[in-house]
C-alpha cells in the first residue's frame, strides 16, 4: 500500500504534502480527531472536471505498544 502511495508522490507534477506526527491522545480525543479528519475530507468540494485530480490519504491509528518478551 505504501509503495503505491510513494509511487504516486514520486510521479506528482506538483508539490506534495506529507506529514507524520505522533500524538498522545485520550480515546475520546482520538475519536474526535478521527471524526474531524473524516469530515474535512468528506466536505472537500471538487472543482470543475477539467481540473487536476489530487489524491488525499488520511489515517489515524493507535501505535502498537512496545512488545516485551524473553529470548
Amino acid at each position: 500500500m505504501f509503495a503505491a502511495v510513494a509511487q504516486e508522490l514520486d510521479h506528482s507534477p506538483a508539490q506534495t504534502h506529507l506529514t507524520l506526527r505522533h500524538l498522545r491522545l485520550s480515546p475520546a480525543k482520538a475519536q474526535q480527531l478521527g471524526e474531524t479528519l473524516a469530515r474535512l475530507v468528506d466536505e472537500a468540494e471538487e472543482d470543475a472536471g477539467d481540473q487536476p485530480v489530487h489524491g488525499v490519504l488520511v489515517t489515524l491509528y493507535q501505535q502498537a505498544g512496545p512488545t516485551t518478551g524473553t529470548t
